[in-house]
């Protein structure tokens, strides 16, 4: 993601402190200082905002009093026919938007189970964890962004160091109708931030049964050897539940071997991750038009796209 560097256009601290009109030993600076000694986005106030970005703190208080005037909204097919929302923020909200999730997610320390939306993590190794288990438990958290409350967004934040007028600013940029926005960039690390001590729940009860866990943004997968706890699906649905979310019941599922275990898309009954055959198949017929020249231009990016993807499942097969 290209994201402005971390103080925007100032080459140091005390050069933003002169700009904002803070002293160096104030409690400003002093917050400053902590967020940006941790590489975190230094968003304390609407002034100091404004005078990274060359806004003004009254139209920083614009898009954060009338967020519905900064988005626009369209709408996706999905796979089963319906359609996902999408709440895209125009450029002024989207450039902050992306420069503070980008700093965040770079410097964030969660737990080693996370492996959506984290920087050199791909579903790839999430699904290499689960390979040559005897079974797969999965399920996903149901409208996951719009279900996570700018409350929870903000107290969250606060736990994580930043001071509470910043968090609070922060939460409300980032959030759309009280909820995070499916489409805002810094959407996902955010939400990441959010279920942070639910996947510390959960990664507790695996490692008190010997089970692998993992998720990559909503969708939540553990696996094991032998039989599988009585007690996992009530658990994790108790987890989920009690922390405000939802569990979507058409996508929980359970699929044990000799039937094929699939993780993120990828099967995973050997010692690595595959592409599915009809993956593959697909990816035969993308190349053998690539390769004879009949990619049409709309096309195009969206190939090349799955031909990347399928190269890199390939690569991490052999071990490169």
């Amino acid at each position: 993601m290209n994201a402005p560097p971390l103080l925007v256009s100032f080459d140091s601290l005390h050069r933003l402190f002169l700009a904002c009109g803070v002293e160096d030993n104030s409690s400003a600076a002093s917050s400053l200082s902590a967020l940006v000694e941790i590489g975190f986005p230094p968003i304390v106030s609407k002034a100091t905002l404004g005078v990274l970005f060359g806004y003004s703190p009254r139209f920083i208080g614009a898009m954060c009093k009338n967020p519905d005037r900064y988005y626009r909204t369209f709408y996706l097919p999905k796979g089963n026919g319906k359609f996902r929302r999408i709440d895209a923020p125009r450029v002024a909200l989207k450039v902050i938007q992306k420069w503070a999730g980008f700093h965040l997610a770079n410097n964030l320390k969660l737990s080693p189970s996370v492996v959506g939306f984290i920087p050199k993590i791909s579903a790839i190794d999430g699904a290499a964890r689960h390979c040559s288990q005897d079974w797969v438990f999965s399920t996903d958290i149901e409208n996951f962004f719009q279900t996570t409350a700018q409350s929870r967004v903000t107290q969250s934040l606060i736990k994580f160091g930043f001071p509470a007028e910043g968090a609070e600013l922060f939460s409300k940029l980032s959030c759309l109708n009280g909820n995070l926005a499916q489409g805002a960039p810094c959407s996902p690390v955010l939400s990441n931030i959010c279920f942070s001590e639910f996947d510390v729940l959960i990664e507790n009860y695996s490692l008190d049964n010997e089970l692998v866990y993992t998720r990559y943004a909503d969708d939540i997968v553990i696996s094991g050897r032998g039989n599988p706890p009585p007690d996992l699906e009530n658990k994790i649905l108790e987890i989920v539940t009690a922390a405000g979310w939802s569990i979507s019941s058409s996508k929980t599922r359970f699929s044990r071997r000799p039937n094929r275990l699939k993780v993120y898309g990828l099967l995973v009954s050997g010692d690595v991750p595959r592409l599915t055959k009809g993956y593959r198949n697909r990816i035969r017929a993308l190349r053998h038009l690539e390769n004879s020249g009949k990619l049409s231009p709309e096309s195009e990016d969206v190939a090349l796209g799955h031909l990347s993807y399928a190269k890199s499942v390939e690569r991490f097969g052999l071990g490169s």
